[in-house]
């Protein structure tokens, strides 16, 4: 087999993903679009529906941080505002590409790269990309044993189907990805495909049936693509938790399933959640029942000390102040709707004859949710798999987003979402941890059920903003432990968000490496989504790793501040 072996450097690399939030998150590489897109820039050429496959790795020397403006308009007051951001960028990167191709093709694309027929950027194209080499290697099979494994001298992605085949000793089961490979079609809108794969970090040791090139680089060859078949069919609903919002969606359902007796682990996989769809019909009353677990009591108090009877409303008691943070004017939390406001000046003698009452008008919402839809071609933002029936606004999650009507998103404008997944993001309020008037949520880019665990750890009664430090003790020991089956991009990308309630004032951005970073910027919001960015350095990762059992317990309280010196 013969293949074509491309060496790139840039000073710099970006590769955002395209489903992180308000708080910019990075692949460790190029996804393979990102790399197929250079290879048809180098060609000077447009994609006509041609396949290859594609082998991705290579190293950096750093992760450091950046601020980025992103811009929105205000339809009202027909203004331009924007938003600082901050953006962890790839330092110094080199790429180590294999490309396997029909001759014909292979040769058109060694020639693009020998000769460009214009400047080659990756990213953002604010650095150009030097073509270091363009070579044609023959490659072969070849088996290793454990004892006689061989060492990944560059970062990798490993195709789900390609590690199937071949095994790791020690530490290292990879972090699963879902990245962009070719477009499904060359019309627009274009929609991609998407490829699993892992990222396993150099020096990782390998052993199985491998492909090697001339040098002995390993070489992990994605398949081509040509039909997705992505589980349409299947007697399962699924969630891929690629971002914070999704991430905290996925932990509130697996919080809801739990209370109601199921166990959770049989439906998470990695950073998929796949529920069987006679569970997810039954999930809007199982959420109700959840919501409504320990009502008694608050319906009580509050009906005791509402004045005027009449006015009284247990569905905007226990419904609306849950959901009503993350949700104005959703239909779960519009006040003014009829299956609302018909619980208006019920009496709660009987507790569970109300309770009963506000879960009916709760499925009514449901079924009022299911009846909003738009006309839309796009394929979901965030499965990637169902076809999209509206676009995320001010209801869908309002910390994060704006209505169409007055303010367009951030970044993205607008984002196609299915049913199902815009039904799963009403549990994200679930799986926020709330005190104070704030709520706390911590995503690390790894396996579902270990951010559901993660979050527990911020299950107390204390206040956060005063255990915030020791949050930060509790998350990274408990991440230094989960890093001896991982990689250590896990430790070096934890994302804390936190949403203050800061009514119609100045939102705060929060973002910090080691300690928050404030930024201000003015924008007229209910509710706003405060991002922390926390980032350990590789060399202060290694440090921790080595000394964190002789840190002083009686100093956790003050430890984001003593990584931060």
């Amino acid at each position: 087999m013969e293949c074509l072996r491309v060496k790139l450097y840039t000073p710099t690399g970006i590769f955002k993903n395209p489903l992180s939030l308000k708080g910019i998150e990075i692949y460790p590489l190029p996804p393979y679009s990102t790399v197929i897109g250079l290879i048809y820039r180098a060609m000077g050429k447009k994609w006509q529906g041609e396949h290859f496959q594609i082998s991705i790795q290579g190293d950096y020397e750093a992760i450091y941080r950046d601020y980025v403006w992103f811009k929105k308009y205000d339809f009202k007051k027909r203004k331009l505002e924007k938003l600082p951001l901050q953006v962890p960028i790839l330092y110094n990167l080199w790429l180590l590409i294999h490309i396997k191709a029909s001759e014909e093709l292979l040769n058109e694309i060694e020639s693009g790269l020998k000769k460009p027929k214009e400047l080659l950027f990756l990213s953002g194209g604010e650095y150009p990309v030097k073509v270091e080499e363009v070579k044609r290697v023959k490659c072969f099979e070849k088996s290793f044993s454990e004892e006689d494994n061989i060492t990944l001298n560059y970062h990798a992605y490993i195709p789900k189907e390609f590690k199937e085949r071949i095994s790791f000793s020690g530490s290292g089961e990879g972090i699963l990805f879902s990245l962009s490979y070719f477009y499904k079609n060359s019309q627009k809108p274009k929609t991609y495909s998407w490829i699993d794969a892992y990222y396993f970090q150099k020096g990782t040791e390998i052993y199985g049936s491998l492909i090697l090139d001339e040098d002995n680089n390993p070489v992990f060859l994605a398949e081509p693509i040509v039909e997705e078949s992505r589980r349409a069919e299947e007697e399962y609903v699924r969630f891929y938790a690629g971002n914070w919002l999704m991430a905290s969606a996925c932990v509130g359902a697996l919080k809801v399933l739990e209370n109601a007796g199921e166990d959770i682990g049989k439906f998470v996989k990695e950073k998929s959640l796949a529920l069987p769809k006679e569970l997810w019909q039954r999930l809007p009353d199982l959420y109700a029942e959840y919501l409504l677990k320990d009502a008694e009591h608050t319906l009580r108090a509050s009906y005791e000390k509402e004045k005027d009877k009449s006015k009284f409303n247990p569905y905007n008691v226990i419904i609306l102040r849950s959901l009503g943070d993350f949700y104005k004017n959703s239909p779960f939390t519009n006040p003014a709707l009829r299956y609302i406001t018909k619980l208006k000046g019920v009496f709660i003698e009987n507790i569970d004859q109300v309770k009963n009452q506000v879960k009916t008008s709760f499925i009514e919402g449901y079924k009022y949710f299911l009846s909003k839809a738009v006309g839309t071609s796009q394929t979901c933002f965030f499965c990637h798999e169902r076809q999209a029936k509206n676009y995320v606004d001010a209801t869908t999650f309002t910390p994060l987003f704006a209505s169409l009507e007055t303010v367009r998103n951030f970044i993205w404008d607008p984002i196609p979402i299915c049913k199902e997944c815009e039904f799963l993001l009403y549990f994200a309020s679930a799986g926020f941890y709330k005190s104070a008037g704030k709520y706390l949520f911590v995503y690390i880019p790894d396996d579902l059920l270990e951010t559901y665990r993660l979050n527990l750890i911020l299950s107390t009664k204390e206040e956060i903003e005063q255990e915030k430090s020791g949050r930060v003790w509790s998350v990274v020991k408990y991440v230094l432990d989960l890093e001896k089956q991982k990689s250590s991009w896990v430790l070096q990308n934890i994302y804390f968000v936190e949403i203050e309630m800061v009514g119609d004032a100045t939102a705060n951005i929060y973002s910090f490496h080691n300690i928050t970073h404030r930024t201000r910027y003015p924008k007229k919001l209910h509710a706003t989504a405060n991002i922390y960015s926390f980032h350990i350095s590789p060399n202060l990762a290694k440090a921790i790793r080595e000394l964190i059992d002789h840190y002083p317990k009686n100093l956790q309280d003050i430890f984001s501040e003593f990584l931060f010196y």
